[in-house]
């Protein structure tokens, strides 16, 4: 999962020009929060599992801004327990997020998720 352009493009790179880990998925938060993207791109990652329409980020009151739209934790819980999961760029930034997952340095700007024990 990563977050911020110059992240994006960077790994982009390296797996469409360099060939390297095709053993990884890339996903890029902006790109899910798009309506476009679910319908379009599910197909490509057929071992992930998407639990809403689009990916967006938590409203004040709690809720998400977009009627079907999930939140990053959403997409955590119903994804764990199978590959690991990677965060790159700006870590965790939603608020409810924390409160479950917490992040592991791995390697120069990655977080490796694990669940929280608190």
């Amino acid at each position: 999962l990563v977050r911020g352009d110059m992240y994006t493009n960077a790994v982009r790179y390296l797996m469409e020009c360099e060939g390297a880990r095709p053993d990884v998925s890339h996903l890029d938060l902006a790109h899910m929060s798009y309506p476009w993207f679910v319908p379009r791109q599910a197909q490509h990652y057929p071992d992930l599992a998407f639990p809403g329409r689009r990916h967006t980020i938590r409203a004040l009151d709690g809720s998400p801004q977009v009627k079907g739209a999930y939140r990053l934790r959403h997409f955590l819980d119903a994804n764990w327990g199978g590959r690991p999961l990677m965060l790159v760029g700006q870590g965790l930034a939603d608020s409810d997020l924390s409160l479950a997952f917490e992040g592991w340095p791995s390697g120069g700007l990655a977080l490796r998720l694990r669940r929280s024990s608190r």
